[in-house]
C-alpha cells in the first residue's frame, strides 16, 4: 500500500464525494453484525456530464442517442415514468432492476473509467473493542471513526499516486440519522484536513440530500452508491430471496469476484483496477491500546493493516452459482 502515499505528478484534481451506509447486517453463519460504508467519488470537472450519462442509462430507448436530454423524454417515451423511479436496492422491482442493470453496464464500460470511482468497506462491529470507542459501540460513534478512514483510503487509493494536490469540493451524504449528530457533519473533514496537507476541503461540513433525483439531480449518485452497497451486502450475506435482488446480484457477481480475487488486474475488461474497490476489517478482534495509538495517524495506519478481501460469499455458497 506504500504507493497510496507516493506522488508521481505535480497536478491537482477537484473531486466530489457521495456517501451512503448500511448498518447492523447480521451474518447468518457467525452471528456477527456488520456495518457498510459506500463512497462514490467523481472528478468535479466531469460531474455534470456523468450525471447526464447516468440519466441517459435510465432510458433504454435513447441509450445510443448522444443528443438525448432526460427532461425532453416525457414527450417521446411511454416508459419515462417507469425509468424515472428512485433506484433503491431495498425496494428493487422489475422497473428499477432494468435501470440498475443498465447502470451496471455503464460503470464497467470504458466511458466511465475516469468519471466514477466506487468504494465499499465492511466493518465487523462484533470484533471491535468497545473500550477503543469510549466504552460504547453506538452506531454513530463507530461510523464517524470509520467513515473518516474510508474517506482517506478512497481518496489515497484512487487519486493519491496521480495527483500531488487533491481538492474535495463537497461531500454529500444521503439523509439519515447522522444529520442529528453535532460532530459528524464537520469532524471527519476537520480531522483529515489537519492530518493530511495534500487534501483540501472547500466545504467545511458534509451536506445531506434526499435520495430523490427529482428533488436533487445529484441524487442519481446516491442511488448508484446505494445500489452497489446493497449488491455487495447481498453477495456476502445472501440477505434477500427477492427475485430482482437476486438477479442484480448475479449481474454484479463477475465484477465483485474479480475485485476480491484479482484486485490488481489492470487489463480486466471490467475496468475496475484502481477505480472500484471492496475491503473489510478487522479480520480478528481489534483492540487499540491507548498508549500505542495516541494519535489518529497511528490509529489509521493500524486500521490499514487489518484490511482484507478474502471473505466467504454466502450468496455463492447458498445459490451454488458457478465461479466466474
Amino acid at each position: 500500500m506504500n504507493n497510496l502515499f507516493n506522488y508521481t505528478s505535480t497536478n491537482k484534481i477537484n473531486i466530489s464525494i457521495y456517501c451512503d451506509e448500511i448498518k447492523k447486517e447480521k451474518d447468518s453463519i457467525s452471528g456477527n453484525y456488520w456495518d457498510y460504508i459506500g463512497l462514490l467519488l467523481t472528478p468535479t470537472t466531469t460531474e455534470i456530464e456523468t450525471l447526464q450519462e447516468l440519466e441517459k442509462h435510465r432510458c433504454k430507448r435513447n441509450l445510443m442517442n448522444d443528443a438525448f436530454i432526460w427532461k425532453s423524454c416525457p414527450n417521446n417515451c411511454s416508459y419515462h415514468n417507469k425509468n424515472d423511479k428512485i433506484v433503491h436496492y431495498s425496494e428493487l422491482d422489475a422497473d428499477k432492476y432494468h435501470i440498475a442493470q443498465r447502470w451496471y453496464d455503464y460503470i464497467i464500460s470504458i466511458n466511465s473509467t475516469k468519471k466514477i470511482f466506487l468504494y465499499v468497506t465492511g466493518i465487523n462491529r462484533s470484533l471491535l473493542d468497545s473500550e477503543s470507542f469510549g466504552g460504547s459501540l453506538n452506531f454513530n460513534i463507530v461510523y464517524n471513526r470509520f467513515f473518516r478512514s474510508a474517506l482517506i483510503y478512497a481518496i489515497k487509493k484512487f487519486f493519491g499516486s496521480k495527483y500531488k494536490k487533491i481538492i474535495v469540493d463537497k461531500i454529500i451524504h444521503e439523509d439519515g440519522e447522522q444529520m442529528a449528530s453535532e460532530i459528524f457533519p464537520w469532524h471527519p473533514i476537520y480531522k483529515i484536513g489537519k492530518s493530511f496537507q495534500n487534501i483540501t476541503f472547500i466545504d467545511e461540513e458534509i451536506k445531506f440530500i434526499s435520495d430523490d433525483h427529482k428533488i436533487d439531480w445529484s441524487a442519481n449518485f446516491i442511488q448508484l452508491t446505494d445500489l452497489f452497497l446493497g449488491v455487495v451486502k447481498n453477495y456476502f450475506h445472501n440477505s434477500s430471496q427477492k427475485e430482482h435482488k437476486i438477479k442484480i446480484t448475479k449481474k454484479f457477481l463477475p465484477l465483485i469476484e474479480r475485485i476480491i480475487q484479482n484486485p490488481y488486474n489492470f487489463r480486466s475488461s471490467y475496468n475496475y483496477y484502481n477505480r472500484i474497490d471492496i475491503n473489510f476489517f478487522p479480520k480478528k478482534n481489534l483492540q487499540f491500546n491507548n498508549t500505542d495509538y495516541s494519535t489518529f495517524d497511528e490509529l489509521y495506519k493500524s486500521i490499514l493493516r487489518t484490511y482484507y478481501k478474502d471473505r466467504t460469499s454466502d450468496f455463492i455458497n447458498r445459490q451454488q452459482l458457478p465461479l466466474f
